[in-house]
Formats: structure tokens, sequence, C-alpha cells
């Protein structure tokens, strides 16, 4: 473990992905650990992606999705690929993981559960200033005996 300016520990894969980041094509910040926009953090090809996922899946940026360490962009950046790609690899692996085989159909950002499932508010939605839990990434599939599936990131 390291310990960052702020004073706090960051562990091995933290401060490796730090220093992986900080030779990001277009970083430039020596003060700052964030982008001056958050997809700048996002790999090129897929910027136009992420920006027309962000509006359709009603992602919510949060304050540091600018930052450089930014679990809302290094989702973009692992799973974009797989929203509109074949997904045949990314079910193989998550099938691995799970130990259990699964067909992945849908890769969804900052998804919300309904309300009843978490139980953090009233409705099924949250209102504008309700806080609520996020997944960065849910991956929805199905299993061999029709049953729906989601992975949650």
């Amino acid at each position: 473990m390291t310990t960052g300016q702020s004073g706090y520990h960051r562990s091995a894969f933290a401060q490796g992905l730090l220093e992986h980041m900080q030779t990001w094509p277009g970083f430039t910040g020596k003060r700052s650990l964030y982008w001056a926009d958050w997809t700048d953090g996002t790999y090129e090809d897929y910027r136009d992606s992420a920006i027309e996922t962000a509006r359709a899946d009603s992602v919510t940026l949060h304050e540091y999705a600018g930052h450089i360490l930014s679990s809302q962009v290094f989702a973009f950046n692992l799973f974009l690929p797989f929203r509109s790609g074949k997904r045949e690899r990314l079910s193989e692996r998550v099938s691995e993981l799970v130990d259990d085989e699964l067909t992945i159909d849908r890769v969804v950002f900052e998804w919300v559960p309904p309300g009843h499932l978490l139980c953090e508010i009233d409705g099924e939605w949250p209102g504008p200033e309700e806080p609520a839990t996020a997944v960065d990434v849910v991956l929805w599939g199905w299993r061999p005996n029709g049953r729906r599936a989601a992975i949650l990131n």
C-alpha cells in the first residue's frame, strides 16, 4: 500500500491503475487528477458511444465522473464494447466466474434497482433529490432453464 496526498492508503492495484491512467493519451493534469471532460477518460473509439449510452441509460454522472479513477468511466471502458458487440465471450467468461451457464443479452450502465429491492426509497424510482444505490453495470442474461439472471458490478 502507498499513501496518497490526502493521507489515505492505496492498494497496489489502485496505485498501478492511477499510474496507468496518468499515461493515458491526452492526460495533462499535473496538479489535478481530473479530466477536462469525463469522456476524456474513455477509450477514444468509444467516446461517442459512451455519450449516447449515458443518454440512453439515463446515467446520472456523479461529481467524480471526471476523476481519472472514476468507477463510472472504468465501467464504460470495460463493458461498452460488449454493449453493441458480440457477447458470446462475455457470456462464457461470466459463466465461468459464477459457475453457472448464462447467456448475456444486455449491458446496462448505472442501473438503479426498483425501490422495493433495496428498500431505500418508497416508490419504484428515486425522485430528483432522492439518493439511491446505483450499480455501475448490470449484465442481463438468461439461464438454460429460461429464468432471467442479472450480474451486478
